[in-house]
Formats: structure tokens, C-alpha cells, sequence
């Protein structure tokens, strides 16, 4: 790639979704005191030739944004850190244009041992490529690999010989629910232990999807809510399978340290339990 030159970019529908993290990380980047800091991110947007500024994304999704992404990375390196002097699996399903494989692996020791598999459907690998390089360190085991986190036969090309920490960003609400369901079903079934993380949508921004613009914008559509009691409901899928964890958006700052100031936005979404509740993450254990 030429220095200054942009790749073309031609995604549609959820696929096309994965442009508003991109510009979210990128402009969380941008401020003083960033969330998450991805510096990474405000690189590759810079690449990638696609009017980000046509999502119409609010300041308050690109604070969720950070926010969701610094808590599954806090969530990552803790897994790793539990298993010191053990190889470990990261599984990062529909893993978009995300350097999380890089954030990662600053934030952790040298020592640790990681084999790390983005997936994602061909034409984002293929978009990936061309504008973000992977990861280089010697403790780590790279694979970028084609395919579709609800395909079975996908998933059961992956390997299972370790302690598998799998990460679902961005991806459950686009899912029928028993989509959802069967896949966390076949990733219990496939690999001998280790954790399934991801973020949900409350029923609320179900029912008002078509006044978010990226959602408008790209035609998309949200199909599975999350609400109270639901992570539970997961966790009895499979008897291995334990709730660990299941986070509203007060307890996701008071996780990643809250570093912005509050803002109005901010103050209005912890203060109304409805609002409260319009996302949150979830960590499941087996």
C-alpha cells in the first residue's frame, strides 16, 4: 500500500455496520483522555477509503464504543494472565477491522503464551489485508481466517487443544435468537474450556432501531434483545456453561475507570433504569 493511497471499501448491510466502531475507536483516539485509546484505529480509518462521517454517529456512541471495547480487552487480559505458563486460544469471532490482537498484546507479559484467530467473512478479511497488518510478536500465533462465526463447519476447523477465551463484539444483536443461542451452544461443544464474551442490546433499542442513523444508513437490522435475566437464561444452554458476568453500562464505567468527564448524555443514561439498561456485556464460563 502507497503511502496516502485508500483502499475502496464496498460492505453493505451489518457488514457495512462494522465502519461505525472504526470511526468510534478512531475518534476516541483523538481526545485527551481516551477510553480506549486505540491508536491503531485512527491509522486505519485514515486507509480506508469510505465517508465514516455519513454514519451520522453521536458523541455518546462513540464513548459506548470505547467503553465496550476497553471492557472485553480488560476481560481478554485477565483470562490470560489467569492462565500464566499455560498456551492459551483467543477466538475473536466477526472481528471487523478491530486491532484488538494488538492492544492485547501490549497490555500483556511477554511471557504469556497466545494463539490468536480473527474470523470474519471473506470480503472483510479481505478488506483487513489491505489495511491492517497483523500482529508481530514472538508470543503470539497469528491466523486470520475466512469464514462465519455461525457456521458450524467453521467453527469446527478451529482448534481446541487449549483454554479458549472466545470474543463476540458487535455481533449478537445482528443474529435471530436462536442463532444466537445455537452458537453459543457449538462453541461450548467444540473447545475443553475457557470463556464466551460479548455485548447485547436492550429491548428498548430494538424498538427504536430506525431512528439510529448507522442503522438507517446501512440498512442493517437488529433482530436479538438482551434484557435482565437473559445472560442467565444463556448460562443454563449447556450445564458447563456458568454466568460470570453480566454488566450494565454503570458498572462498564466503574470497570474501565470512567476516565471522561460526565456529560449530560451520561448523566441522563445512569440515572434512568430504561436507559441503563439499553446495553450491556456478558462473560460466560465453561
Amino acid at each position: 500500500m502507497a503511502a496516502g493511497e485508500r483502499i475502496a471499501a464496498h460492505l453493505t448491510g451489518a457488514q457495512e455496520t462494522l465502519f461505525m466502531p472504526v470511526y468510534c475507536r478512531a475518534e476516541d483516539a483523538k481526545k485527551n483522555k481516551p477510553i480506549l485509546g486505540d491508536k491503531l484505529a485512527f491509522e486505519l480509518a485514515a486507509k480506508v477509503d469510505y465517508d465514516l462521517a455519513k454514519l451520522g454517529v453521536r458523541p455518546n456512541e462513540v464513548s459506548h464504543i470505547a467503553l465496550r471495547a476497553r471492557c472485553l480487552d480488560l476481560w481478554i487480559v485477565d483470562f490470560i494472565n489467569r492462565h500464566k505458563g499455560t498456551p492459551v486460544t483467543v477466538l475473536h469471532l466477526a472481528c471487523g477491522l478491530d486491532a484488538r490482537a494488538h492492544r492485547i498484546l501490549d497490555a500483556t507479559p511477554p511471557e504469556a503464551s497466545i494463539r490468536w484467530v480473527d474470523v470474519d467473512l471473506p470480503d472483510v478479511v479481505d478488506l483487513r489485508q489491505k489495511v491492517l497488518p497483523a500482529p508481530d510478536a514472538p508470543n503470539c500465533e497469528y491466523q486470520l481466517v475466512a469464514g462465519s462465526a455461525t457456521d458450524d463447519a467453521c467453527l469446527g476447523n478451529m482448534p481446541n487443544d487449549r483454554p479458549t477465551m472466545v470474543v463476540l463484539e458487535g455481533l449478537s444483536m445482528y443474529l435471530k435468537p436462536e442463532e444466537g443461542k445455537a452458537m453459543i451452544r457449538s462453541l461450548v461443544g467444540r473447545f475443553p474450556a475457557g470463556e464466551i464474551i460479548f455485548d447485547g442490546l436492550g429491548s428498548i433499542v430494538l424498538k427504536v432501531q430506525g431512528w439510529i442513523p448507522f442503522v438507517r444508513k446501512t440498512g442493517a437490522t437488529f433482530h436479538w434483545a438482551i434484557d435482565d435475566g437473559d445472560a442467565a437464561a444463556l448460562a443454563a444452554l449447556d450445564p458447563r456453561l456458568k454466568l460470570k458476568d453480566d454488566l450494565i453500562r454503570p458498572q462498564m464505567l466503574e470497570m474501565a475507570g470512567n476516565p471522561e468527564k460526565r456529560g449530560t448524555v451520561e448523566k441522563v443514561v445512569t440515572a434512568i433504569p430504561l436507559f441503563r439498561r439499553m446495553s450491556r456485556l456478558v462473560r460466560l464460563e465453561f
